[in-house]
Parts: structure tokens; sequence; C-alpha cells
């Protein structure tokens, strides 16, 4: 299970922990709505279309994500592969705290800051991807190491097992080898852990 390919459903999977911890739904709720639009338990396991049915449920329940003051959303978004992991890279900021507003029109502003230009259209996406890992990396350790170290592997199925074991494997071989370059091995363990809470 390969789950670093595809930035757009991590957004999506992400928007949908949000709207769940927004109306502070229980496990028992979150379910019941999940096995009421799409037929299953889980967000894991939701295709696109299913996915973005939940969003717009949430959305049409009153959740939003806002953009801070009067600022507008008013060019398309860019959906190259690249500005769709500055967009993920985006919202786990706020997951982690450190990004008070995940809107569209507060990620632009830290382009401009970063690239000095107003779109992920025309940013050079090594320059705000690099600034949002080095951000991310004062964060990340701290909250993946003790989730993944108190997680109950009975609990999971088989693979999800050994893709645990794998990433803290690569993890501990990149640290013995002297890499300093860590994000790329947190990233994956992020994921997973928002996968299982999203469940």
């Amino acid at each position: 299970m390969n789950m670093t390919k595809d930035p757009r459903r991590k957004s999506e999977l992400a928007l949908i922990h949000m709207a769940r911890s927004h109306f502070s739904m229980t496990r028992d709720d979150y379910v019941y709505v999940l096995r009421e639009l799409t037929g299953k338990e889980s967000s894991a396991d939701l295709n696109a279309v299913e996915r973005e049915r939940v969003i717009k449920h949430f959305k049409a329940k009153g959740f939003q994500v806002k953009p801070t003051g009067k600022a507008k959303q008013t060019r398309t978004l860019a959906q190259d592969a690249q500005s769709r992991k500055v967009r993920a890279i985006w919202l786990m900021l706020h997951v982690l705290g450190q990004v008070r507003d995940p809107s569209e029109v507060a990620l632009a502003a830290y382009t401009k800051r970063m690239a000095k230009v107003d779109a992920l259209q025309w940013a050079n996406h090594f320059a705000v991807i690099e600034g949002l890992k080095g951000w991310a990396m004062r964060h990340l350790p701290d909250y993946v190491k003790p989730r993944i170290q108190a997680m109950d592997l009975n609990a999971l199925t088989a693979g999800q097992r050994e893709d645990v074991l794998n990433m803290v494997n690569s993890l501990r071989r990149a640290q013995a080898e002297g890499h300093t370059a860590l994000f790329d091995y947190y990233w994956p363990m992020f994921q997973f852990l928002q996968e299982c809470e999203q469940a």
C-alpha cells in the first residue's frame, strides 16, 4: 500500500478529518454518516466520488475552510502534482497546529512571501515545498513518534502492520546512515496516522 502518491486524496481525507473535529463527532456518529453516504465505515476506503460526497455533506451542514479577513479566492486552483503536494503539506501543518488558517488565501499569502508570486501556478515549487518541509520538521517528529510508539499493532491488519514496520525501519536506517533530511520518512507515517484516526 503506497500512501504517498496521491496528494489530492490526502488533502480530501484531511478535510474530512477537520470536518469531523469541527462537529465534535463521536466515532459512532462519524461512522453512521459515512455508512449513510457511502456504505463504508472508514474514510480510508472511500474513492474520489465518495470523498467528494462526504465533503459536500459536511459543507452543507455548515463546515467550511474560511479565509481570514475579506480576501477572496479568484484564481483557478493549481492542480499539478507539485501544487497538490504543497497544499497537502499546508493542511498537514494545520493538523499539527502550526497553521491557523488552512485556506487557499492563506496559502497564497505564504507562497507570496516564500516565492514572491501570488499563486502556486507561478511559484518555484521547490522553494515553497522545502520551506514547508523545514517548518513541518520542527514539529512533525514530536507528533509522529509518540503516536507510532503507542499504536497497538495487534489492532491493525497484516498489511498495516507491515507498512508501519517498514516505515519505522526505513527511518531508523536513514538515521543510522546520518541522513538529516528526514521529512520524506516522517511524512508517510503522519499520513498513516491520519488514515487510522479517520477510520
